[in-house]
C-alpha cells in the first residue's frame, strides 16, 4: 500500500488504563470475541468505577491484568485482535 492503510486491517488495538486504579472486574478473556462497546474491564479510582469498552468488534488475544490489581495511566491492560 502506498501510505494509506484500511482501518483495523488486521491490526492488534491496545486496551490501556485511562488513570491510576484497582481492577474491580475482567469482563473478557483469551479467545474472547468482543463487539464494539462492549465493557472488557472495569477499574475503580477514587472510589469511581469506570468500564473500559472494547473500541471495535475483534477477539481478545491478550490480557495482562488480573482482578484486584493496581494498574497505573497509560499501562496495557488487554489486546484485541
Amino acid at each position: 500500500m502506498d501510505g494509506g492503510h484500511a482501518p483495523f486491517e488486521h491490526e492488534a488495538q491496545e486496551i490501556q488504563a485511562p488513570m491510576n486504579g484497582r481492577i474491580t472486574a475482567l469482563h473478557v478473556h483469551v479467545g474472547k470475541s468482543v463487539r464494539e462497546g462492549e465493557i472488557m474491564i472495569s477499574i475503580e479510582a477514587m472510589k469511581m468505577e469506570t468500564h473500559l469498552h472494547a473500541p471495535r468488534p475483534g477477539v481478545v488475544i491478550e490480557v495482562r491484568t488480573t482482578e484486584d490489581s493496581f494498574v497505573h495511566s497509560g499501562e496495557v491492560l488487554a489486546v484485541i485482535d
